[in-house]
């Protein structure tokens, strides 16, 4: 009676621990998730076109993988209100360039129609060329508009802070402790050199 006791706690012991170590390999890494949801941005997206404004060329984050290009990188962020204003800034850029281009065309065609029904008149030359003369000033004006309303309403460095801030908020959702950081810089003075290790962890 004891040894079947004995065995019948044995096996109740390694059913327990079988069962403990399948639970544990069902559970999702912490870290494997936090590389799968975690932002990625390099230094040359964060390179600072004109006005010290991001390149909505240069500037794709990643996120596992997939790319966050314009208004997806604030969805990403959970700041929508920073992607409607992008949304519009490059509604009203493209609109510009889109109304520009119509009204050259429309000016070019009236112009060659004009020399194709009679060269020596001058009111259909003269309407033609004045379209495409405010064709390109609307063009232009594309231009300047972006000049000191750039697409996204943030500057390079304001972009990393919040990618930082997503990144330590997933941490810390995913139960994970800050990321430790390592800044060594050179110490040079009249009598010693050496370099000065600082952190934060």
């Amino acid at each position: 009676m004891t040894n079947w006791m004995l065995q019948a706690t044995v096996l109740m012991t390694v059913a327990t621990g079988l069962g403990a170590t399948a639970q544990a390999a069902d559970e999702p890494d912490p870290e494997a998730l936090y590389q799968q949801q975690k932002i990625e941005v390099t230094t040359a997206m964060l390179s600072p076109a004109r006005n010290n404004s991001l390149s909505p060329r240069r500037f794709q984050p990643t996120l596992g993988g997939a790319s966050l290009r314009g208004v997806l990188f604030y969805e990403a962020i959970d700041r929508p209100d920073l992607g409607a204003t992008f949304k519009r800034r490059q509604r009203i850029r493209w609109s510009l360039y889109g109304a520009g281009a119509g009204l050259f065309v429309g000016g070019l065609a009236t112009t060659l129609v004009g020399v194709l029904r009679d060269p020596q008149s001058g009111p259909l030359k003269l309407g033609g060329a004045i379209t495409m003369v405010a064709g390109l000033v609307t063009m232009s004006s594309a231009q300047v508009f972006n000049h000191f309303a750039p697409s996204h309403p943030i500057e390079p460095a304001v972009a990393k802070d919040l990618i930082d801030q997503h990144n330590a908020g997933l941490r810390r959702q995913l139960g994970m402790g800050p990321t430790a950081r390592v800044r060594v810089a050179p110490q040079v003075g009249r009598s010693m050199a050496g370099v000065s290790v600082s952190g934060r962890f």
